[in-house]
């Protein structure tokens, strides 16, 4: 007896050629998202291929992957990590990190634990990477990622702040 796809959790593993399209759709939907709480998000159509395209980018340069969650076929979560070196300020034997760019989870798949599961294979990828720390952000006013950030065991770090001249 098999068990429906949608009682079976998602099967997490790198980005791969055919699930750009999907990767770059979702990155658009985070991008509403955000739009919707900060009014500054770029939300045109070809938004999420050019955040799938500036990663991609980042990851060849620095290092890092692109991981979907996937449900039967259909992409239904993105994370991208990133292997970053911090500022100066911040003591060399912590200094390179696991830095999360982007997660997003398709809206009909929010509440199944895909986020999570994409969090843990990351966390697992920095550790394998020998990364001291990974780091997370989101916007205030992003109360389901925030939650997630904090039962997830982030401890939250800084706030920026913005004024718009």
């Amino acid at each position: 007896m098999t068990t429906p796809s949608s009682v079976q959790p998602p099967v997490v593993r790198d980005m791969r050629a055919e699930h750009r399209a999907a990767v770059a759709d979702l990155l658009l939907e985070l991008n509403r998202v955000e739009d919707a709480i900060a009014g500054d998000r770029y939300v045109a159509e070809e938004a999420g291929w050019a955040c799938l395209v500036d990663n991609e980018a980042w990851i060849a340069e620095h290092g890092g992957t692109i991981l979907v969650a996937i449900d039967d076929k259909d992409v239904v979560g993105a994370l991208v990590l990133c292997f970053d070196v911090a500022e100066t300020f911040i003591r060399p034997d912590v200094r390179h990190h696991g830095f999360v760019a982007d997660l997003v989870v398709a809206r009909h798949a929010r509440g199944r634990g895909v986020g999570r599961l994409l969090l843990a294979e990351a966390e697992r990828r920095a550790r394998a990477a020998g990364l001291p720390a990974m780091t997370i952000g989101a916007l205030v006013g992003n109360e389901p990622a925030l939650r997630l950030y904090d039962d997830f065991g982030f401890r939250r770090q800084a706030i920026d702040f913005i004024k718009w001249l």
